[in-house]
């Protein structure tokens, strides 16, 4: 058999007290089995002369050169697992009984999967899951980020504009009061007897000032009212 090994293998070298639980439970001496004196013990795939893959538990020893390798015991090939990392376990060792390779001890039937893969179904589900989420709050973060953006952009936009809204606000305001100065000018100098403006000037002190534009801008059109027609002309 030539070594060509599609999984990762175990390479485990095999010291004498190995060898002789082979021999003890495999050997007779005669046949395959022989009395190995040395050898390494694989875990993975072998491809025989036909070509064909064999998965199982292989044993190479100088003994046999002609053969190259005896396979101990023969499995399914492996899947990839679900999750990954998950290991196939054939057979274990004893320090104190040497190696205890046979199916029949293996608590499984031949030919069987050896890991069960039936808890990795929740699992996977949960990951996905789990995956799907992260995508949806990775999004909605870049969202937020841009929303934020677009508000510090506004805020620095209004920042930029409140020295223009002030200076108008300030203009507007001396306008008002100037023109409040004008009204209550001739509101108090008029004493048409339709205004309804106090005659003394201390008791217009406490109009407001839209009163006194108001009032100002009534007694413009009843003077307005009460010249001659035509009389404007030169």
């Amino acid at each position: 058999m030539s070594k060509e090994f599609k999984l990762v293998p175990a390479r485990i070298l095999l010291d004498k007290n190995v060898i002789g639980a082979i021999n003890f439970h495999c050997g007779d001496g005669d046949s395959q089995f022989g009395d190995y004196v040395d050898g390494e013990l694989w875990v993975g795939a072998l491809t025989d002369d036909d070509g064909k893959e064999v998965y199982g538990l292989h044993l190479l020893t100088s003994e046999y050169p002609e053969e190259g390798s005896t396979t101990l015991a023969e499995f399914a090939a492996p899947q990839p697992p679900a999750l990954g990392g998950e290991p196939e376990v054939l057979a274990w060792v004893h320090p104190h009984r040497g190696l205890d390779w046979r199916v029949e001890r293996m608590r499984v039937a031949p030919k069987t999967e050896l890991i069960d893969r039936a808890h990795l179904a929740p699992l996977q589900a949960d990951l996905k899951s789990a995956i799907a989420d992260k995508e949806a709050y990775g999004q909605n973060a870049i969202d937020l980020r841009k929303k934020v953006d677009q508000l510090k952009a506004r805020c620095d936009e209004l920042e930029a504009l409140l020295p223009r809204y002030q200076r108008g606000s300030n203009s507007l305001s001396g306008e008002v009061e100037r023109l409040t100065l004008i009204a209550r000018e001739a509101a108090i100098s008029s004493a048409h007897r339709y205004s309804y403006m106090p005659a003394l000037p201390e008791d217009a002190q406490n109009w407001k000032p839209h009163e006194w534009v108001l009032e100002a801008m009534r007694r413009v059109e009843l003077d307005a009212l009460s010249k001659p027609a035509g009389s404007e002309k030169v």
